[in-house]
């Protein structure tokens, strides 16, 4: 067993984390998620010390609480958690947390689980958006679009679609050339979003117009100018997602690495 047998490590665990301790908490809830290192899995137990983590604040433990609840394959403790669950994504919301307004934002939006209310929706997904998750920036802007539970506001609706479509959210991009077709024209930004998002999703394609009746009507009305623009608009888009990609690699490579030493130097 070497020289820190898993039993005794758990206990050590267990003595600082019933005194208090959060991140001891957390971490007995992850050995109990997981089942690490010769400990069974044990979900009433994790959720347990991740639920006395979570009082206190621990972001760690409010994401992992959801991700129990999200993963869990028995309809019964679904049914069970669900109501808790909503009640520690609310605690989150409070204490900062975006993550958990994200997930409570796509609840109130499509009334699962809670009632539908866009306004609700709304304000939750402005607190993720205003801390850099693009679903939640595209969920925003897509709102203000169509000016549910906020007034329709198009400059809005552009800038923070905007934002998501950068980073390489295809659901923003699309909406976006939408906006741009539809609600407030320009041929130009209209074409390079739609060719942008459609490279994405048809990267086999040799001609986009073949795949999508909607850039063939946009070509349609444009002047040659205006496509000539657009071309030269949708090069500039794709080489700015590339490099945000490559950016958001290196971070979440840094978090990986991050996150391995902190297991092997703890658990």
């Amino acid at each position: 067993e070497g020289k820190h047998p898993n039993k005794e490590v758990v206990s050590i665990l267990e003595k600082s984390a019933g005194l208090g301790y959060t991140r001891a908490q957390v971490m007995l809830g992850k050995i109990y998620q997981f089942g690490r290192r010769g400990i069974p899995q044990d979900l009433r137990k994790a959720k347990t010390w991740y639920e006395l983590a979570a009082a206190k604040g621990a972001n760690e433990a409010l994401f992992q609480l959801n991700v129990i609840y999200q993963q869990s394959g028995d309809a019964y403790t679904k049914a069970a958690m669900a109501d808790e669950n909503i009640e520690w994504l609310e605690m989150g919301v409070k204490q900062g947390n975006a993550e958990a307004a994200l997930n409570l934002a796509g609840m109130a939006e499509t009334g699962r689980g809670v009632p539908q209310d866009y306004k609700r929706a709304a304000e939750l997904y402005q607190i993720a958006a205003d801390a850099g998750i693009v679903q939640a920036q595209a969920a925003l802007g897509k709102l203000y679009a169509n000016g549910e539970g906020v007034p329709q506001d198009n400059k809005k609706a552009i800038f923070w679609l905007t934002k998501a479509a950068e980073e390489g959210y295809v659901e923003a991009q699309r909406k976006l050339a939408q906006v741009y077709t539809y609600q407030n024209p320009d041929p130009s930004q209209a074409y390079a979003w739609q060719v942008v998002s459609l490279s994405a999703l048809f990267p086999q394609a040799k001609d986009l117009v073949a795949v999508s009746p909607d850039l063939e009507r946009l070509i349609r009305s444009m002047t040659p100018e205006q496509i000539k623009d657009g071309q030269a608009l949708a090069v500039k888009l794709v080489d700015k997602i590339k490099a945000n990609k490559r950016k958001q690699e290196k971070e979440q490579q840094e978090r990986i690495e991050q996150m391995r030493r902190y297991q092997q130097g703890i658990l």
